[in-house]
């Protein structure tokens, strides 16, 4: 029984990081970004994925997380902001869908990669005539790509879905009309319970 859930979980992995990186790769015109620094993005992204899920396997905000979703008796009882409602979200892949701790951090740093590609689109769109850049590498790209930046929104937890939700808000917010008001307004509402 241990092998097939490893072999399930693996598939699951493997199945979500092509979905991701397929996805991407489609869609990236429409995100402003070359082949090159979508794959170099994908790359530096899930690398900082895996080495922060190897640096929380003892202690951190995730293990908690995951725990308390694995040991807690009822989905409901999670329910909260800030802390308790990322508890609340990871609840049914933790007990029904049996995700691992790693598998949850590439589901997360899914969801924050897209956000680094809403944040380049953004970065691209206002980027002047004469953009500024650091030893002539334009500072959009500097952003894009500092490591820091994805260590910490590509783990379980609260920064990779603020991430994401804050970019998907800033674009709505500057490009789109303002009829997109109901979906401003359910980005604030998540930013709201996850913060």
């Amino acid at each position: 029984m241990e092998l097939v859930y490893l072999l399930y979980t693996f598939i699951l992995k493997i199945g979500l990081l092509l979905f991701v990186f397929t996805y991407g790769y489609i869609k990236r015109s429409s995100y402003l970004i070359s082949n090159t620094k979508f794959i170099l993005l994908f790359i530096i992204h899930f690398g900082m994925c895996i080495v922060s899920w190897m640096l929380s396997r003892e202690s951190s905000d995730a293990i908690t997380y995951y725990n308390t979703a694995l040991s807690s008796g009822s989905w409901f009882l999670l329910f909260g902001t800030g802390a308790s409602f990322i508890k609340f979200i990871i609840y049914p892949f933790v007990k029904y869908l049996k995700f691992d701790f790693l598998l949850l951090f590439i589901l997360f740093s899914s969801i924050s990669f897209y956000g680094f590609l809403i944040f380049n689109k953004i970065l691209m769109k206002l980027k002047s005539s004469k953009p500024i850049s650091i030893l002539g590498i334009n500072i959009a790209t500097i952003i894009l790509f500092l490591p820091g930046f994805h260590l910490w929104t590509s783990p379980m937890g609260k920064d990779s879905l603020t991430l994401f939700l804050t970019m998907a808000l800033f674009y709505k917010v500057i490009f789109l009309n303002k009829q997109k008001i109901i979906s401003i307004l359910l980005i604030v509402v998540g930013l709201f319970f996850i913060r």
